[in-house]
């Protein structure tokens, strides 16, 4: 098929504070140092999101869930395709909890385009630092396997990932 692009990719030329986040690592604490350093908004797309990891609610979660309570703008964007019912299902039960916590939460359907995902795996915290990664939220991809991610803290960076966030 044939993909016209939404966005220009962009280059960026700079000093910026970088942080490397490895899994198993410090994948875990980095991120959620992220998400808890956010005053403003959270801004989060994965290809999905376990709501609880070993019968206890996802640290990422929980910590969503706790800005959102203290008036953080908080938007999730998670995959949803047709043909992927098992995670389709782990997708709605953490959307639902979401949701009932007062976390906007968005499914964008990949059966219409010539993409059979939204594989992003991103973070953007106050339109100030971004996390651009392979790593899932479940207990598996954070605490096993080996990904890797990195930190961009600058706002013209994070404003680029804003935008396409967005759209």
């Amino acid at each position: 098929g044939h993909y016209e692009p939404q966005f220009e990719s962009e280059g960026f030329m700079g000093n910026y504070s970088i942080i490397p986040v490895l899994s198993p690592d410090n994948s875990l604490k980095a991120i959620c140092n992220m998400i808890k350093s956010s005053t403003e908004s959270i801004y989060v797309e994965q290809l999905y999101i376990y709501k609880e990891w070993n019968n206890i609610i996802n640290p990422f979660i929980e910590k969503l869930v706790d800005k959102s309570k203290q008036g953080v703008d908080v938007k999730v964007i998670l995959n949803y395709n047709p043909a992927y019912k098992g995670s389709n299902e782990i997708c709605n039960i953490t959307k639902q909890y979401l949701e009932k916590n007062g976390i906007d939460v968005k499914f964008i359907y990949t059966n219409w385009s010539y993409f059979s995902n939204v594989h992003n795996k991103g973070l953007i915290v106050d339109n100030k630092s971004v996390l651009i990664s392979s790593i899932n939220w479940n207990e598996n991809s954070v605490t096993r396997n080996r990904e890797v991610g990195i930190i961009i803290e600058d706002c013209e960076v994070a404003q680029y990932y804003t935008n396409v966030f967005f759209y």
